[in-house]
């Protein structure tokens, strides 16, 4: 870089981006999802990428995050008044800027009593995720426009120069061609890629797993619970199970993970998650519903009895952490009192 020429200043820590146009989802195959500016008209650069990207063997899932990285930076050039196709490195480096300066509106806290963003959880020793951008959402941005401009650069619609830097000296992936067994050799970072830390495994202490399990209410939650804590597979991939992945001879359930293109990875259950489980299915058998190999597992209790989706789950965390939290303060008076 010459380090002889003025780059132009652009003051991007004051800089008020519109939350204009949005991701959609649509019923063509080949587009599942497209990116809409602030008038509703599609984007047509960023849905031929996508398009490119779904032809590429990458799942709907992944094109809905892709499409969500693009309407941010389309956001910010509308912001900064620069059309896609003259962005240059100067715009991606102050787009880097704002994202490390910025607020993230999707850590806004509805509760009154919700921790405050980048705190430090006493009991868990886990950290609250902080109101800004963190470093690996940063940095996957950058690899999305990355990959958005070195498409049209090869299609020759975009600029002739990709505006992104890229991640190494010769423009190449890193690692490759990497022997999986050798140790990775140390690297520089590429630039405007953020310094993520090394986070080491943590164990949840005996005591919160007691008291989350203490303030269950049904064998739903129970089996849920219980599924979470030995398999670790993540909410989507336990809601999208059917009772045929259920393997209890082998210790094993099977879930649609995000990376496979669709194929299940099998997961290993405890004996405690599959009696659990057993105890949850006889109520259900009892209630007159008695789910087919090829349906979910998980049903609600109340009304019409219909899957459990990610919302109710989400309800269902947030009522166990009121009630731990109501029953801590309980015995915290109560142990006030008797002192």
């Amino acid at each position: 870089m010459d380090h002889g020429v003025l780059l132009p200043e652009r003051e991007v820590s004051g800089l008020v981006v519109a939350r204009i146009g949005r991701v959609e989802a649509t019923t063509a195959t080949t587009l599942p999802w497209v990116v809409l500016d602030g008038a509703g008209r599609l984007i047509t650069p960023a849905s031929e990428f996508l398009r490119e990207l779904l032809a590429c063997g990458n799942t709907p899932a992944s094109c809905r995050s892709y499409a969500f990285d693009l309407l941010r930076w389309f956001r910010f050039l509308a912001a900064v008044d620069v059309e896609w196709c003259r962005a240059t490195r100067v715009d991606v480096r102050d787009f880097v800027l704002w994202l490390r300066t910025c607020h993230n509106p999707a850590r806004d806290r509805r509760r009154p009593d919700a921790p405050t963003p980048g705190s430090l959880n006493v009991r868990t020793g886990k950290p609250y995720l902080r109101s800004g951008y963190a470093p690996a959402t940063i940095n996957h941005a950058v690899s999305v426009l990355a990959a958005f401009y070195d498409h049209h650069l090869q299609t020759g619609q975009g600029p002739v120069v990709s505006p992104v830097p890229p991640q190494s000296r010769d423009g190449r992936r890193l690692e490759a061609h990497h022997n999986p067994l050798e140790p990775f050799r140390l690297h520089r970072r590429g630039a405007y890629r953020q310094k993520q830390a090394d986070r080491e495994p943590r164990a949840v202490p005996d005591n919160v797993v007691e008291d989350l399990f203490t303030s269950l209410g049904c064998h739903r939650d129970r089996a849920l619970f219980s599924m979470f804590l030995s398999s670790g597979a993540r909410a989507a991939e336990m809601l999208g199970m059917t009772i045929g992945d259920l393997h209890p001879g082998e210790g094993r359930i099977y879930v649609q993970t995000k990376g496979l293109g669709g194929a299940k990875e099998a997961c290993p259950a405890s004996p405690e998650a599959f009696a659990w489980l057993t105890l949850y299915l006889g109520e259900l058998a009892q209630d007159g519903h008695r789910p087919a190999p090829s349906e979910p597992v998980w049903w609600t209790l109340r009304g019409p009895t219909r899957p459990l989706t990610y919302t109710a789950l989400t309800i269902i965390e947030t009522g166990t952490d009121s009630y731990r939290l109501a029953s801590t303060r309980a015995r915290a008076e109560e142990s006030a009192k008797a002192g």
